[in-house]
């Protein structure tokens, strides 16, 4: 054994390697992240508009076709249109209550499950048409230019989804 070094035991050894495994798979994963942030898009990890419209028949394609300035307009409309959250949460935990009671009714009673879905799918519905009236009324005050690229971006938007021609 040369001078100055000493002999490391297994434990201290294999505890030391451990650790240096670790410490390389730990920058790796901020390596990763750091080019998943700057290579992968504004909805990186979560697929781009483009390929994923999570409301394709809803909301969400008018909302990344719009202007960044639109945009920030509707989000303010639609918070402040809606409402109290905390009583919209009471409502949904009263809904859910209430569904998990007639859905462990017995005898079961599909009719009284059935109004119960029906009752929420009209709350939704009419969450959906104020969302709309909200997004004319910021599209309403776009500027004829504005509105030529909102198009031009919905246009996009539908070409790279369907692989089509556009509108």
């Amino acid at each position: 054994m040369s001078e100055g070094k000493t002999q490391e035991s297994g434990p201290v050894r294999r505890w030391r390697k451990n650790l240096l495994i670790g410490s390389l798979a730990l920058n790796f994963a901020v390596v990763g992240v750091v080019i998943g942030a700057k290579f992968g898009g504004r909805h990186a990890g979560f697929g781009h508009p483009e390929k994923r419209w999570a409301g394709e028949f809803g909301m969400m394609p008018f909302w990344h076709a719009l202007p960044a300035e639109a945009r920030r307009e509707l989000g303010h409309r639609m918070r402040a249109d809606r409402g109290n959250f905390a009583e919209r949460r009471a409502e949904n935990e009263a809904f859910f209550r209430q569904l998990l009671v007639a859905l462990s009714a017995q005898p079961y009673d599909r009719g009284a499950v059935q109004a119960l879905m029906q009752a929420q799918n009209r709350r939704v519905q009419e969450a959906h048409w104020r969302s709309q009236a909200l997004l004319l009324e910021v599209i309403d005050g776009l500027t004829p230019q504005q509105r030529a690229a909102f198009v031009a971006e919905l246009s996009r938007l539908v070409d790279a989804r369907r692989g089509g021609e556009g509108l």
